[in-house]
């Protein structure tokens, strides 16, 4: 199978066989449209990819009386789908209702305005004969509808109490039977105190909405990436708030507490949340997905459930050039990892950066962690990588604008020479002890991306050691705020 990222899943009520999964991932991986499966996910179709191109599922859910009628909500990746789908030929995000498994879909409700789409969707089954519905605009406001999804109403009583607060991205959770009128909405906004993360409530099915001032900040300062929230099927008062850390309720927003390390130990839950779920038969029972993997809250403490399960997404490993069984390589939110030849061993920290080895000294790795970070150590042993990396970007701005994860390249004919880019290209002649930009001016964020494929690009052209070659002003055709140093003027090989 291809690769995919999911951010929904949907099971039919009438027949448990049947699974919808919601390719894309909000605001970070682009969709291929919504896959469904008949035989417990033995076998897989793909539905909707002319209706939904590289626009993101974000929610789905299956009429609670009739297996044909689904309804999802999908959102866009704005300027970066370009990359995917070419200007003209862009589905709308919005609202899609399907009458017949998903074979065909009609936009229902389209988002205009229009930021990013709809970010989620949750349904109210209490009349399981018309369920209704809750959408959210990211960034505009929440929708509802009461026939099935047919039709759609802006509710402007969520953008009465949210008044002039700026937010870009919206997460909904919704109690169940006698609580299904309590509605919670986590909104990637400041608050007025400064804290970034805002609670909305409503008790009455969207009539009015009020803040809950105890979550304030829940997400911290990663509220467009880590953010979500589950709603106890029994309780509607007992709601659980996921941002980089977990906090709960249990008195509908009165008080608030950090449940990430209950009673004070460190039971090892990882940060940034993104998926809660009660078990329908025991609510006291909470699963929690967050960027570690899958946790189970038993009410007291959290217990990691990884066994079996590939948790771990590699940026990028580097190998040994002379002693192949050594690698090291960086994951997302995971820090470093080490492979001796048998087991990999953790070191660094937060998000890591690719792993590079020192072409010329194969005792010297290179590898980063998120944003502008270049460490180098001069030992190639865990015990070594965990306490001797030294972060080394003598000469690079800081604040410059970057990437998540600043690319960088080693040369692989000049001794001690590396390249790093910002919206800046530097360059080291002396092992990343110093560096100096060799751009003029700055490229812009949506050109950083090129700024790494023109460096690449450059080193392709690097021949075998000995001959000459005329060059590298392909290397930055298209790019042309970028001005490449003078070694891509005809020079040879053997240069130092």
């Amino acid at each position: 199978m291809a690769e995919y990222a999911f951010q929904s899943l949907a099971i039919d009520p009438q027949n448990t066989n049947t699974i919808y999964a919601g390719t894309g991932q909000f605001s970070t991986f682009y969709g291929t449209g919504l896959l469904k499966s008949t035989d417990a996910g033995q076998t897989w179709t793909v539905l909707g990819k002319t209706d939904f191109g590289p626009n993101m599922i974000t929610g789905i859910f299956v009429h609670p009386a009739d297996s044909n009628t689904v309804v999802v909500s999908t959102s866009t990746l704005g300027a970066l789908e370009t990359a995917v789908q070419p200007p003209g030929q862009q589905p709308n995000p919005g609202i899609y209702r399907s009458t017949d498994g998903g074979q065909t879909w009609q936009l229902v409700q389209g988002c205009d305005p229009c930021t990013r789409g709809f970010s989620d969707l949750v349904m109210d089954a209490t009349n399981p004969q018309q369920p209704a519905f809750y959408a959210a605009n990211a960034g505009v406001g929440i929708y509802k509808s009461v026939d099935a999804g047919v039709t759609w109403q802006k509710l402007a009583s969520f953008d009465t109490a949210v008044g002039r607060v700026a937010y870009a991205r919206t997460v909904l959770a919704i109690g169940q039977g006698a609580g299904a009128n309590t509605v919670y909405a986590g909104l990637n906004g400041q608050a007025r105190d400064g804290r970034e993360g805002i609670v909305m409530r409503t008790t009455d099915g969207g009539q009015t909405w009020a803040e809950v001032p105890a979550a304030r900040g829940f997400c911290d300062s990663q509220c467009f990436h880590d953010i979500v929230i589950g709603v106890n099927p029994q309780n509607a008062n007992d709601v659980f708030f996921g941002g980089v850390n977990m906090f709960r309720t249990i008195d509908g927003g009165a008080t608030v507490n950090n449940i990430s390390s209950p009673g004070g130990q460190d039971v090892g839950l990882h940060v940034d949340h993104h998926v809660i779920t009660f078990d329908p038969n025991n609510p006291t029972i909470v699963w929690n997905g967050n960027d570690g993997g899958v946790y189970r809250f038993d009410g007291t403490t959290w217990e990691a459930r990884n066994n079996g399960m590939a948790t771990l997404q590699f940026i990028g490993i580097g190998v040994n050039p002379v002693d192949a069984p050594q690698a090291v390589g960086g994951m997302q939110d995971n820090s470093q990892a080490f492979w001796d030849g048998t087991s990999w061993q953790g070191f660094d920290f937060a998000d890591g950066n690719k792993g590079e080895w020192d072409p010329f000294n194969v005792n010297i790795v290179y590898y980063g962690d998120q944003r502008i970070s270049f460490r180098a150590s001069e030992q190639v042993n865990i015990n070594a990588l965990r306490t001797s990396g030294q972060n080394r970007l003598n000469g690079v701005n800081r604040q410059d604008a970057s990437q998540f994860y600043v690319p960088f390249e080693l040369d692989p004919v000049r001794e001690g020479v590396l390249y790093l880019g910002t919206d800046k290209l530097y360059r080291s002649t002396d092992r990343a002890v110093n560096w100096q930009p060799i751009s003029q001016g700055s490229v812009t964020r949506s050109s950083q991306s090129a700024l790494r494929v023109a460096m690449e690009t450059l080193y392709t052209l690097v021949p075998p050691v000995g001959r000459s070659f005329r060059a590298c002003n392909k290397a930055a055709s298209g790019h042309s705020p970028i001005v490449l140093p003078p070694i891509c003027r005809a020079v040879s090989s053997t240069t130092s």
